[in-house]
């Protein structure tokens, strides 16, 4: 692109001159054709030569017309000659077609020789004589005067000359320089402009190729080359942000695995424990062999729950659990739900209690998931709780803006500030030791956040100290 470019820079240089050279190739042939109907503008392109110039013209166009025998316009060159200080006449058949008033024909005889008939020319430095005959219509016309071929320079005292001289000559080199630094300029500018973004985007691309999409991308220009950095610089973002994603579900999945090895290790080791002591013949008498068996249907019922918990967590990781959303009043649905499972929560332990500060509350959801976020939020309030307490939990309903926000707040034993934006994530239990398998296997909250944002909703978790 550089030397395209740099060809084009010359060729902005070159067409120029080239087309200077074609006008003043152009113009010369026009004013040879026109004749002495260019005359100003032969004096104003070459003032210094134009009286020659002009002479030659008139001279040149007055013998194609006395060729071609046009009276009229024979008589408009021979006064043209006679403005110009030529004494001229014209004579057809012996009748005179124009003749200068102060034409003698003896006149003519000291800038040359009149009596050859004929085609000819005689300009030296005496003078001009000139002669020009159509022998079929008997057309002749001559003419002399005192304008010597050879034209003499200027005094070299003549200050104005010289100075229009070097006006000239201080603008044609001027405008010279400024063609040059112009393309110059323009190279410059269109260099700055194109290459360098696109030696910064290349830079870029090499990076990302190596990995790295941290490398930002700092171009401030508006144009086509800028877009087209601002979409690449777009798209390095992206892919920074799914890199980061996909090391996020990389460690979740390396945390999943090792959770789940944990968490069913131990109550295999369980299940494999009782059984073993019961085929040795360790629990011998029926109380002991009842409790064994005890130890190993809730081992079992542990793994049952993991197993169920795990497989609907990968239903809704790949959005393959099906959604039943329908126009629901959440003031009438807490209600009821409140009502109806109060008393059964009461049971297991769990204080419920319930504010609504909303009238009306329409919202789309999926009742059944719904409630299961509901469920798995009471059940985590009963695994934390604070020991030798009855556990609270408080619901709250309020609408802010065109949102309803449903607040769960207990007063368990709390989470550290650090801790909270891992609360959701699938598999993490503040208990990193993972001792108490009863607690579960810290797949609750993670399927409560999967479900509200299946639903278009949102979900976030923060630090109560006053309710803890």
């Amino acid at each position: 692109m550089k030397k395209r470019l740099i060809i084009s820079n010359y060729i902005m240089i070159i067409v120029p001159v080239v087309v200077i050279i074609m006008l003043g190739i152009g113009l010369i042939s026009l004013l040879d054709i026109t004749g002495t109907m260019r005359q100003q503008e032969v004096t104003l392109l070459w003032p210094k030569d134009s009286r020659a110039l002009v002479m030659q013209l008139t001279l040149n166009t007055l013998h194609k017309k006395v060729n071609k025998a046009e009276k009229e316009d024979i008589v408009e060159e021979c006064a043209n000659l006679d403005r110009q200080g030529i004494k001229t006449r014209a004579v057809e058949r012996g009748q005179i077609l124009y003749q200068s008033s102060t034409f003698q024909e003896q006149d003519l005889w000291k800038y040359g020789d009149s009596r050859h008939k004929g085609n000819f020319l005689i300009w030296n430095e005496k003078g001009l004589f000139f002669q020009i005959y159509n022998q079929q219509r008997a057309i002749l016309v001559e003419g002399g005067g005192n304008i010597p071929f050879l034209v003499h320079e200027p005094s070299r005292g003549n200050f104005w000359y010289y100075a229009i001289q070097g006006l000239l000559l201080g603008a044609l080199f001027l405008t010279l320089a400024i063609i040059v630094l112009m393309g110059l300029f323009l190279s410059h500018t269109i260099s700055k402009q194109i290459i360098l973004p696109l030696r910064e985007l290349q830079k870029a691309a090499e990076a990302i190729g190596k990995g790295n999409f941290g490398y930002p991308l700092h171009i401030r220009a508006h144009d086509e080359i800028g877009q087209v950095c601002q979409r690449f610089e777009y798209m390095r973002l992206q892919l920074k942000l799914a890199k980061e994603e996909e090391a996020r579900y990389e460690n979740n999945r390396k945390e999943l695995i090792a959770g789940i090895s944990h968490d069913l290790s131990t109550p295999l080791t369980a299940v494999k424990g009782y059984a073993t002591g019961i085929l040795d013949g360790i629990a011998k008498t029926p109380e002991k062999q009842k409790h064994y068996l005890q130890r190993i249907v809730q081992a079992s019922d542990n793994m049952e729950k993991l197993v169920e918990s795990l497989f609907l967590f990968s239903k809704l990781d790949l959005q393959k659990l099906p959604f039943h959303l329908e126009k629901v009043d959440l003031r009438r649905y807490f209600v009821d739900y409140f009502n109806e499972q109060r008393s059964i929560w009461q049971e297991r332990g769990l204080s419920l209690s319930l504010h609504l500060q909303v009238a009306k509350a329409w919202v789309q959801v999926d009742r059944l998931q719904l409630q299961r976020v509901i469920e798995n939020i009471c059940k985590n309030t009963l695994k934390y709780r604070r020991a030798q307490t009855i556990p609270q939990l408080s619901i709250t309903l309020e609408q802010i803006d065109n949102s309803i926000k449903i607040q769960f707040v207990d007063d368990g034993i709390g989470v550290q500030q650090e801790e909270l934006q891992k609360i959701f994530d699938s598999f993490y239990r503040t208990d990193k030791a993972r001792t108490d398998v009863a607690k579960g296997s810290g797949l609750g909250l993670a399927i409560v956040k999967k479900i509200i944002l299946t639903m278009q909703g949102k979900i976030w978790v923060r630090y109560s100290p006053s309710y803890c």
